[in-house]
């Protein structure tokens, strides 16, 4: 096949276009759904070849490639594209390195170009002629690399941290889609707590507008309810805010909401918050470190953890990564009223013991003494609508937060699922399957490197 010229091109239809013959891009005639099929999403292969690749580099911060007209890599990179780096996050794209029509740097010769990496400081050497004092996977000027960039940018998450870019072209093996009655129950539920949470359009978990929902907390906790009485003026006019400034608003169903979680032979791929796509197309990538709030585009590559708990990014965890029995959690709605929000230690609120303590869909009186949040709770609103639960899937592999304040650990990798059309014994039962299947030789194959 002849490399295209400029006087072959089609013409443009305003979607990326991939050019050249070493690009690599996946195929929508596949035997069977990918997940670039069902999340939407291209990848892209650079051959840069030794020595002189012809690229010129500018001197501000955020750093843009300019490649010569004779460079071979002119009929590799897409029309309208351009190499662009910011820190260490390198990107082909259209605009800046967080547009989100762009394609994310993840792996270089099949090794991840992950945090620290030094690809970025390499290819900066490389345009300016000169040998990388950073030592990297792109410092050894005598031989080409392939560069692997993603439209998504996720990485699946195995035991010891990650471990693989999650393909375009990885084939699906089963998928769960979220079911419109059980979705239009849980923003009817949403409606009657929001008064309490806030946060309109979203049925994410753990999420707080505002100290609104600060009195579920306090107000019957001993002796946090004498403070719950001095401060009632500002509790009021959170209420108030909730109800009249930030009304009400139903999350509209989500694009992927019909392959919400998505199984391949490498692992598992959801979104890590149940929420909308940030406002505006948002950052595409697997959002770790995409700004402080979400929505926000930010300069972080996906790879960094420390703001991935505020994103509505998709993550991805390997089958070695998780234990169905330990790592899958399933909160079912329609129980008892008294229930505990604590379990083990006296301090640790979460686990299955806890999911109601921070659940959008859920509003209840805690009860105790000294500690916030008390050891149990009396429920108050919770849906009502048979067959909804929330999910939540989560590796083993943890990532320590650093504050001043306070320093905790995260999961690295974490999906949240809600009002899916399959039942929570179903979902146990696919992912325990599926595990055995091709768990076993990805952990054996792992084994032998």
């Amino acid at each position: 096949m002849e490399p295209l010229t400029g006087e072959m091109l089609p013409e443009s239809t305003g979607e990326p276009v991939v050019e050249g013959t070493i690009v690599t891009e996946f195929s929508s005639e596949a035997s069977g759904p990918t997940v670039g099929s069902l999340l939407g999403f291209n990848e892209a292969v650079l051959e840069l070849p030794p020595g002189d690749c012809g690229l010129t580099v500018n001197q501000g911060r955020e750093k843009t490639f300019e490649v010569a007209a004779g460079s071979p890599l002119v009929a590799q990179i897409p029309r309208g594209f351009h190499l662009v780096k910011e820190h260490d996050h390198v990107a082909l794209s259209p605009g800046k390195v967080t547009d989100p029509r762009g394609f994310h740097l993840v792996s270089v010769d099949g090794i991840l170009a992950g945090e620290d990496s030094g690809a970025g400081a390499n290819l900066v050497a490389r345009a300016r002629k000169e040998q990388s004092a950073v030592p990297g996977p792109l410092s050894d000027m005598t031989r080409s690399h392939a560069l692997l960039f993603s439209g998504l940018g996720a990485v699946y998450v195995g035991p010891d941290g990650f471990t693989t870019p999650v393909g375009a072209a990885d084939p699906v093996i089963d998928a769960f889609g979220v079911d419109r009655t059980l979705f239009d129950a849980a923003n009817a539920t949403k409606a009657r707590t929001h008064v309490c949470h806030g946060v309109p359009g979203t049925l994410r978990r753990g999420e707080m507008e505002n100290c609104a929902q600060c009195p579920e907390y306090m107000c019957c906790v001993f002796p946090w309810t004498i403070h719950m009485l001095a401060f009632s003026p500002i509790f009021l006019s959170a209420f108030l805010y909730n109800m009249l400034r930030s009304k009400h608003r139903d999350m509209e169903f989500p694009p992927w909401g019909d392959a919400a979680l998505i199984l391949t032979d490498k692992g598992i791929v959801g979104r890590r918050n149940f929420g909308p796509d940030s406002p505006g197309g948002g950052c595409n990538c697997c959002c770790i470190g995409c700004g402080d709030l979400e929505g926000e585009a930010g300069v972080q590559p996906y790879w960094r953890v420390n703001e991935q708990k505020h994103q509505n990014g998709v993550n991805a965890i390997a089958w070695d990564g998780f234990d169905v029995d330990k790592n899958v959690r399933i909160h079912t709605y329609g129980g008892g009223r008294c229930v505990p929000t604590r379990k083990g230690d006296f301090c640790d609120m979460g686990g299955s013991a806890g999911d109601s303590a921070f659940d959008a869909l859920v509003v209840g009186l805690h009860c105790g003494c000294c500690i916030p949040g008390g050891c149990c709770m009396y429920v108050c609103i919770q849906p009502d609508a048979e067959g909804l639960y929330r999910a939540t899937i989560f590796s083993k592999h943890e990532t320590l937060i650093e504050s001043e304040e306070n320093s905790h650990f995260i999961p690295t990798g974490s999906i949240e699922l809600l009002a899916l059309a399959r039942s929570p014994d179903d979902l146990r039962n696919t992912l325990r399957a599926a595990k055995e299947k091709y768990g076993a030789p990805a952990a054996a194959a792992a084994m032998e490197r």
